[in-house]
């Protein structure tokens, strides 16, 4: 789980684009990514999960923050194409996390000795740091192939390589082919495996342009997002897990003039109900995510 909670990160992280948008006279937006080569983008992403579950009556829960503080670059764009490789990296996390078998922190700049379970943690921020991986995409956002080291796929393989691949594909949004009009929304599918083949979980996420917004006296660019999330376990699986309820507030702001984006806010809930061989759980799921954005000096 902790693993896989390491991944959702970079993930996130991976969410970073770099839009052009060309508002015309026909009072639509053309929404674009604009990728030239040698660009470098600082990314600090900060996501915070609590979970909480009811078991037979017991309560317990987690709560764990990170932060990840990563590092974006284009190295080539196919001229024909437009379909840019794109080198990202990740330079520091920071991690903490209070749970019943107790709490930690954990700096991957520090050189603090860990123990427990913490140190489990330590070791797989220590095979993702400073591991640079690429992707190539179109210009519409669509990640077409991944290309991450040996050491990414030893920290995270409890996903599998191919899960892992379908993720970070699936993780941007695919800009829509013609302009767009204000309060216009277009929707996206993901279908991922989950880990230990207990089946696929779909996430069908909703984007709707909202137009300019002055911020902080810059015109950005608003998209709001919503996301809601489903569990298909297998028919033999001794685990089921049902949504009983979920909400999803999200805006992402792009800065049009300098072409990147500059910051994005995503709040999550989700309560379930999951039976695994007999056993009941009710669970809580909070999540926020926050990620600013910023051209490299």
């Amino acid at each position: 789980m902790i693993r896989n909670l390491i991944l959702a990160v970079l993930i996130v992280s991976n969410l970073v684009v770099l839009p052009t948008s060309v508002f015309s006279q026909t009072g639509k937006a053309s929404l674009r990514w604009k990728l030239p080569v040698g660009r470098k983008l600082e990314i600090e992403m900060t996501q915070r999960m609590q979970n909480s579950q009811n078991m037979a009556g017991k309560e317990m829960g987690t709560d764990m923050s990170t932060t990840s503080f990563m590092t974006w670059e284009v190295e080539s764009v196919d001229e024909i194409t437009g379909v840019a490789t794109v080198k990202s990296e990740i330079d520091r996390m920071t991690m903490k996390m209070a749970s019943p078998q107790g709490e930690f922190e954990i700096d991957s700049d520090s050189d603090e000795k860990l123990e427990g379970m913490a140190k489990v943690v330590g070791e797989n921020l220590i095979e993702i740091v400073g591991k640079p991986f690429g992707q190539t995409m179109d210009t519409r956002g669509q990640v077409l192939a991944v290309d991450f080291p040996e050491e990414f796929e030893k920290a995270t393989m409890t996903m599998g390589k191919e899960a892992m691949e379908k993720l970070i594909k699936n993780a941007s949004p695919m800009f829509p082919t013609e302009p767009i009009s204000v309060d216009q929304s277009w929707t996206q599918e993901t279908t991922t495996p989950m880990p230990g083949g207990l089946g696929t979980m779909l996430l069908v996420s909703t984007y709707t342009y909202k137009g300019p917004e002055m911020v902080e006296n810059v015109e950005l660019e608003v998209i709001d997002i919503d996301m809601q999330m489903t569990f298909k376990t297998k028919e033999d699986s001794q685990a089921t897990i049902e949504v009983t309820g979920q909400n999803t507030e999200g805006k992402m702001y792009f800065d049009a003039a300098n072409g990147h984006t500059s910051s994005m806010k995503v709040e999550q809930s989700m309560t379930m109900d999951i039976s695994f061989s007999g056993q009941k759980i009710n669970q809580t799921i909070e999540n926020s995510t926050f990620g600013k954005f910023q051209l490299a000096k």
